[in-house]
């Protein structure tokens, strides 16, 4: 958000990302057991915080997901920008290669 400040973005915008981050802060304190995570550049804190006070992340078992893709051939028109010296083509040769590649597609 200060970022976002500093790039000028609309103040009501800044307002109503702020209210959501607040919102979605308050959200995932209860997806991971209500337990409060420190600030990590507040040292003083973390540090006066008994190591028993802290409660466990709630870990659930979660099944791996396995996502099977299926690996095709490149097309033609990759085949050949892989292959393409860039640094060798005059204008010309690259305007007219543009329309090549244009007309395989």
């Amino acid at each position: 958000l200060q970022v976002a400040k500093l790039a000028g973005i609309p103040a009501s915008v800044l307002k109503d990302a702020t209210q959501r981050l607040k919102i979605l802060e308050r959200q995932q304190s209860k997806y991971i057991g209500g337990a409060h995570q420190n600030d990590l550049f507040d040292f003083d804190t973390v540090m006066d915080t008994p190591a028993d006070s802290v409660s466990p992340l709630n870990t659930k078992s979660v099944e791996p997901e396995i996502r099977i893709v299926d690996v095709e051939k490149p097309s033609p028109i990759v085949e050949q920008l892989q292959q393409l010296q860039l640094d060798d083509l005059s204008p010309r040769q690259a305007l007219d290669l543009l329309y090549h590649l244009k007309q395989l597609l």
